[in-house]
């Protein structure tokens, strides 16, 4: 069986990463598990409204100091405690849970697990609107990157000071040359590198035709400072 879980800013697999003495019985993910058989098929789980799940048997209010290699049987937790400290349990009504399926055939950590749970946790949002046709067109282009697997965490005012910051995150583990195409509109220049405080890193990149290029390392986060023209 092989097993990978997307947990806070790295995918997992608890047979090989974690450290003995660790909880193997209840796990708190960030965007889902995969697991697959030695060929590489097998399925991919996620739920946005219940991140914490255990493998083989349920395991809240239980403790397990090292990897005992459990059944192939996911339960998802809809509580993460025995006490009902943080969910009010007296709520009229039933409570529910969604849970996202899909199927594996050939395990690769952006197609089979990063791209599905991140489409599950952000679905598309729509909207309508019955006011009077403005000045902009019906539709316009907005950012995008060249390769999935890559999350925009921030694109907006720079709340440290002058221009746009743009921030992204690889999800997947995999590194590699990235390519930004930003919108036409904001007649961005140049690109400064900044590190997650703010502060400048490192030499401009210069933007041409509306694209940015760079590396970006595996699990690694990239700030940049947008330079736009008057």
């Amino acid at each position: 069986m092989s097993l990978t879980i997307r947990t806070p800013g790295v995918i997992t697999d608890p047979t090989k990463d974690m450290i003995e003495g660790g909880n193997f019985a209840f796990f708190w993910t960030q965007g889902g598990v995969s697991i697959c058989d030695p060929s590489g098929r097998g399925v991919g789980l996620c739920s946005p409204d219940a991140p914490a799940l255990s493998l083989g048997e349920p395991g809240i209010y239980k403790f397990k100091g090292k990897w005992t290699n459990p059944k192939s049987s996911i339960y998802v937790h809809l509580f993460n405690n025995k006490w009902n400290t943080n969910f009010r349990s007296f709520w009229e009504g039933d409570l529910s849970v969604r849970v996202r399926l899909w199927p594996i055939t050939g395990y690769t950590a952006e197609r089979d697990l990063v791209t599905p749970s991140e489409e599950t946790l952000a679905p598309m949002l729509t909207g309508l609107s019955n006011y009077k046709a403005g000045v902009l067109p019906p539709a316009m282009p907005g950012l995008s990157v060249s390769r999935k697997g890559i999350t925009v965490t921030a694109f907006g005012p720079n709340p440290d000071g002058a221009g746009i910051l743009l921030r992204l995150w690889e999800q997947s583990g995999t590194g590699g040359a990235l390519t930004v195409t930003l919108p036409s509109e904001l007649k961005a220049t140049k690109a400064q590198p900044a590190n997650l405080r703010g502060e400048e890193s490192g030499q401009p990149i210069a933007i041409t035709d509306h694209q940015l290029t760079f590396h970006l390392a595996a699990y690694a986060p990239a700030s940049f400072i947008l330079q736009c023209a008057p």
